[in-house]
């Protein structure tokens, strides 16, 4: 898998409060690059996988004060049942006081170049998540947006773009996030961009067993 980092200071505007923030325009993935991605994304090159991940760009745009917004679109192909089964259904995560999850974009590619929009509103879900029950918690703060996507078949290309906004900083004037650099499906190319405004500028940049070539 190839990830890159990247990371940037530049002016940082502001949006409302609450509000769903438009998709990137133009898109954070070339759908170009990901269709070529995805010719190289069958059983023959992945025999032990049921779905791989073509393509993912995350970017992150966080302010002064600590509240951000952070957008990701991905391309999931999908190469098995079992792999169908489980990319079917997308759940997020988040907590209501501090900000929300926004559905932007769906669809399903089919192999014969058919775009099959999702509609977003009749095929997600919004519930307090329930497996806190499970650990004896109840926080109605604690919310999970499942999206299902209706027809998928192995052999299917997902896009899927999301947003998430941060309304309100865990601690004031304070921007904190993380990312995992794996996934339990092989990567194809992968790319998390952090714009910082330039007058907070990330102030430390730690990297331990680095890969030459991977991270800038």
């Amino acid at each position: 898998c190839g990830w890159l980092l990247v990371c940037w200071a530049g002016r940082v505007a502001a949006s409302p409060s609450g509000a769903a923030p438009a998709p990137p325009d133009p898109p954070l993935i070339a759908p170009a690059l990901a269709l070529r991605l995805a010719e190289r994304a069958v059983a023959e090159n992945f025999p032990d996988a049921d779905t791989v991940l073509v393509a993912d760009h995350t970017r992150v745009l966080y302010r002064p004060d600590g509240t951000s917004i952070e957008w990701n679109e991905e391309y999931t192909k999908v190469l098995t049942e079992k792999g169908r089964r489980s990319a079917r259904t997308r759940s997020y995560g988040y907590m209501t006081q501090y900000g929300r999850v926004h559905l932007l974009e769906a669809e399903i590619l089919r192999a014969d170049g058919t775009r099959v929009p999702v509609d977003l509103e009749a095929c997600s879900r919004e519930m307090v998540e329930p497996s806190q029950i499970g650990a004896n918690i109840y926080d109605p703060n604690h919310k999970v947006l499942t999206l299902t996507l209706p027809g998928l078949e192995p052999g299917d290309l997902t896009r899927l773009v999301v947003a998430r906004t941060t309304d309100k900083a865990r601690v004031p004037d304070t921007w904190s996030d993380y990312t995992v650099l794996e996934y339990t499906a092989p990567i194809l190319w992968a790319e998390h961009a952090v714009l910082a405004p330039a007058e907070r500028p990330l102030a430390v940049l730690r990297l331990r067993d680095e890969i030459p070539g991977k991270v800038s």
